[in-house]
């Protein structure tokens, strides 16, 4: 339940972001995990916020990748969180495996930004601003327009 997860203040944001989203950073508190959370009103955040807590399927189970159950089975004390985007699986995986090393890799300048500010605290949290790939050559990196904004 929505509500049950981030509080009322954060399910308007979520739900309503146009309406109840200052531009800009948006605070959110992230009671399982007990530990606050930041989003952009103008980026697809409140998507994978959504996902990751809150949307489930017929079952009532949250998003496959990342429900609780489904991560409390790995059994390993390095987690890689490629393409970590604003680093909600990390701080996911952070509260399940209080004593993995978690490697956060995102290579866009602004959800690295968010991601390096959501994991501050996190103990044995590394974030690399970098782009994870089969092999070692250069690439680049498109951004659609609307994503990665600030």
């Amino acid at each position: 339940m929505l509500v049950k997860e981030i509080g009322i203040s954060g399910m308007l944001k979520i739900v309503f972001p146009q309406q109840f989203m200052k531009k800009g950073l948006n605070r959110i508190w992230l009671r399982r995990y007990k530990r606050e959370f930041y989003i952009r009103k103008d980026a697809s955040d409140y998507n994978i916020i959504k996902f990751a807590l809150i949307d489930e399927d017929d079952n009532g189970e949250y998003g496959p990748i990342l429900t609780d159950s489904l991560l409390k089975r790995l059994i390993t004390p390095v987690i890689i969180d490629g393409g970590a985007n604003i680093g909600i699986f990390s701080v996911i995986c952070r509260s399940l495996f209080p004593d993995a090393k978690i490697i956060a890799i995102e290579p866009g300048k602004n959800n690295f930004a968010l991601l390096q500010k959501n994991t501050r605290g996190a103990p044995d949290v590394i974030c690399l601003n970098r782009a994870l790939w089969s092999k070692a050559e250069e690439l680049s990196l498109h951004q659609p327009a609307g994503t990665d904004t600030e």
